[in-house]
């Protein structure tokens, strides 16, 4: 089951994957139609390798969650036959132990895509709202509004698959022990009872090498500082703007500064 669920989610983001990086590239070419023809070649593959590893993160993280949704229906046929629940056990130490692993190992890369992302986000939106400032609602303020909604799309993917990685491994995986109806002796049913503790004691947390947890948290931690950022720079912007520079210059160079970025 966890490979049937993981190839579907591997087939799904193969599609996307090409058709996501397209229309990002056709549509940051549409905004700054300056780009050289070796820029954009640059371009396509950082924006390519970028959506692969989020692709990555989110496959390894549903693939992990799912090993841990089949393990209880394996823990209630075992003990249904007479296994120890202690090879269980051992099991979901070392799915625990894989979950922490995949943080610390991919520490320094995501953290690092995060920081991109936040950046892009914050960026696009700052562009596209001091663009409607000062001149309307045109193509590049529209594609700016929607590359910052994309960008937030994907932070949330990020986040998402690890809290979804923690629950599935920790409370809900608990949840699912203590919702098992089976007829066993005084042995086995005392073995639950330190599997539940053990679980409920140790369950793992999905972190970037201690420097901070990803789960949904971090995302509204991630959205406070953006409004945070966007206040200043728009105060910024109003108070210390010269009359003697055109009001596109600031747009033309934010659009500039995103790119690079991403």
């Amino acid at each position: 089951m966890p490979l049937k669920e993981g190839s579907k989610n591997v087939k799904v983001m193969a599609v996307l994957v090409p058709v996501l990086s397209i229309v990002a590239i056709i549509a940051d070419w549409s905004m700054m139609p300056e780009f050289k023809v070796w820029e954009i070649c640059g371009y396509s593959y950082t924006t390519t390798l970028v959506h692969l590893h989020v692709v990555l993160w989110y496959c390894t993280c549903c693939s992990v969650a799912a090993c841990g949704r089949h393990l209880v229906h394996l823990l209630y046929q075992g003990t249904q036959n007479g296994r120890h629940v202690s090879n269980y056990c051992s099991l979901w130490q070392d799915l625990s132990r894989l979950s922490r692993k995949i943080g610390e190992s991919f520490c320094y890369i995501y953290g690092l895509i995060i920081i991109i992302w936040f950046s892009t986000m914050t960026l696009s939106l700052y562009g596209g709202l001091t663009g409607i400032l000062d001149h309307g609602c045109g193509l590049r303020e529209f594609g700016l509004i929607v590359n910052a909604t994309f960008c937030t799309f994907i932070l949330f993917l990020i986040c998402d698959a690890g809290e979804k990685l923690s629950d599935e491994l920790g409370p809900k995986f608990l949840e699912n022990l203590r919702s098992l109806n089976v007829v066993v002796n005084r042995d086995v049913k005392q073995e639950l009872d330190v599997f539940r503790y053990d679980v409920a004691m140790t369950a793992p947390v999905i972190n970037l090498g201690g420097y901070v947890s990803l789960n949904r948290n971090l995302l509204l931690n991630l959205m406070a500082t953006m409004v945070s950022q966007m206040i200043i720079l728009l105060q910024f912007r109003i108070g210390a703007k010269p009359d003697n520079v055109p009001q596109t210059v600031v747009f033309n160079e934010t659009c500039k500064l995103i790119c690079k970025e991403q």
